[in-house]
């Protein structure tokens, strides 16, 4: 019986490190729309980006950057003592909503791949990142893109398309759950 109790703490030990190493790597989590399409001429175009935190980090400044290839295009502080302020390296892009990104003014030159990078830094010192990619595409008239209703009506001027895998964050969830999940088996399997 001693053996048995033993080798069970042991497990919840080694259960215990692993779900913590396993939570740790989720501290902040990035999504965006994978891919977007868009007409030449709109006055803006809106690249959603959103993120989640871990609970248990507090007090933390939180950084929002909207790169295009290694161009930074804006940056936004989203908590701290300097939280609203925002740079930008030209006037076509806004952050808004936090992390989203708004452009100016479509044009097919914007067409191109998009980075949201989202920094947490906490009092203690601590930084943890993520990122999550939006693909822009511009085109001449969206109708020619196979997004007109059957009545040869363009009903939406821009589409989204979220990617088959789901956003970054339903994948942690998923991943979470999974390891939840895990755990507790292994822990039901040593105690009975």
């Amino acid at each position: 019986m001693t053996l048995k109790c033993n080798i069970g703490r042991k497990l919840i030990v080694v259960l215990l490190m692993f779900l913590h190493a396993s939570l740790s790597l989720s501290e902040v989590t990035v999504f965006t729309n994978s891919v977007l399409t868009t007409e030449d001429g709109n006055d803006e175009q809106l690249l959603f980006c959103g993120y989640e935190i871990s609970p248990l980090i507090e007090g933390a400044v939180i950084s929002v950057d909207w790169k295009n290839g290694v161009h930074l295009l804006a940056r936004k502080t989203v908590g701290g003592p300097s939280a609203g302020h925002m740079t930008t390296n030209y006037r076509k892009y806004n952050i808004v909503n936090d992390a989203t990104l708004q452009i100016i003014n479509i044009r097919p030159t914007d067409t191109g791949t998009y980075t949201c990078l989202v920094v947490v830094s906490t009092p203690a010192g601590a930084s943890f990142t993520d990122t999550a990619t939006t693909q822009l595409t511009v085109v001449d008239d969206i109708t020619d893109s196979g997004n007109a209703n059957p009545n040869g009506e363009n009903t939406n001027s821009t589409r989204s398309v979220a990617d088959a895998g789901g956003t970054a964050a339903h994948v942690r969830v998923r991943t979470m759950s999974k390891i939840f999940i895990l755990g507790c088996l292994l822990l039901r399997s040593i105690m009975f």
